[in-house]
């Protein structure tokens, strides 16, 4: 998607606007490190999405990919510029609280999504 616009905001949305991209930043940023964890984290993205948008985000130096040593796989990283995004996805979070809660439905609770986030969310040091 490109905006054909010599605007900070329009380039930024021409690499973090597609679907779920937020949404796979915000798990990264969370510790989801695998595949399978991201994916647990997005549990209505499907895989070829996933992969996709993985993909994207590399290309656009986002995340770093490395093979898992002696495993099958591979882990996924933030980068630096995608570490800078954290206090974005905080106020983005911040303002869905504030201004989007009332359009939450009985469809959006997911205790087990809220469980991930809860166990990633405790520090055991």
């Amino acid at each position: 998607m490109e905006y054909g616009q010599f605007c900070p905001i329009a380039k930024a949305n021409e690499i973090l606007g597609e679907r779920w991209t937020l949404l796979i930043i915000r798990e990264l940023l969370m510790g989801g490190r695998r595949y399978n964890e991201l994916q647990r984290g997005l549990s209505q993205i499907s895989p070829t999405m996933l992969s996709k948008r993985l993909d994207s985000l590399e290309q656009h130096g986002l995340v770093l990919k490395k093979k898992i040593p002696n495993q099958k796989g591979y882990e996924y990283f933030p980068t630096g510029s995608c570490n800078e995004l954290l206090p974005v996805i905080k106020s983005l979070g911040e303002w869905g609280m504030r201004w989007a809660r009332s359009n939450l439905t009985e469809r959006d609770y997911d205790v087990e999504l809220l469980m991930l986030y809860l166990k990633r969310s405790i520090n055991p040091e």
